[in-house]
């Protein structure tokens, strides 16, 4: 009957909002691709956290280099943003973020200098492409463990965005596991300047 399937769709309404509502509950705060561990944030500066959270909900970011404690209320949507003081350059160290559910660690953080390397074949090339002298460089690269690498992905917009797509897992440690994944041109860069 009408009334049987008005209650039905009913039930089922109240069911989805039930679980939407025990997954904002449960959300765990994120944060944009250019925070992950091993990261390295600009040396005495305020950077700027940004991310999602449940909609409405206090976000509270933690540091480990003074003990602060930073925080932020999302907006309707979930996005919400904050500045932090970074120190001299150190590490590494650790940032905690939650929304007074989940908590999310970052670890092996350093705080020192970040050069964004950019440009077309020059900057594309990794060690991994065989550059003269690689398998000296492989061989000692575990002395650069400070050197670290965020490579983002390629992505053509006619517009600003918001957010961007990493390859790999983010920030990623200089070092015989990992360095032939390197842009060579950052690689060398970032040695020297180590």
């Amino acid at each position: 009957t009408l009334m049987e399937t008005d209650v039905m769709k009913l039930k089922l309404f109240l069911s989805a909002a039930a679980v939407m509502l025990a997954m904002q509950l449960s959300a765990k705060v994120t944060l944009a691709p250019v925070f992950t561990d091993n990261m390295v944030l600009q040396q005495k500066t305020e950077v700027k956290f940004w991310g999602k959270a449940v909609p409405n909900r206090k976000v509270t970011v933690n540091t480990s280099w003074n003990g602060a404690v930073y925080t932020a209320m999302s907006d309707s949507e979930g996005s919400w943003s904050l500045y932090v003081d970074t120190p001299s350059a150190g590490g590494p160290y650790t940032i905690s973020l939650a929304d007074g559910k989940e908590k999310t660690v970052l670890e092996n953080v350093l705080v020192g200098e970040v050069w964004i390397c950019s440009g077309q074949s020059n900057m594309e090339m990794k060690m991994g492409d065989k550059v003269i002298g690689w398998e000296e460089d492989l061989a000692g690269s575990s002395k650069y463990k400070n050197v670290r690498l965020l490579h983002v992905d390629f992505n053509v917009s006619p517009a600003p965005m918001d957010d961007f797509k990493t390859v790999g897992d983010g920030w990623e440690e200089c070092g015989p596991e990992n360095l032939m994944d390197f842009s060579a041109t950052a690689f060398y860069f970032g040695s020297c300047l180590n």
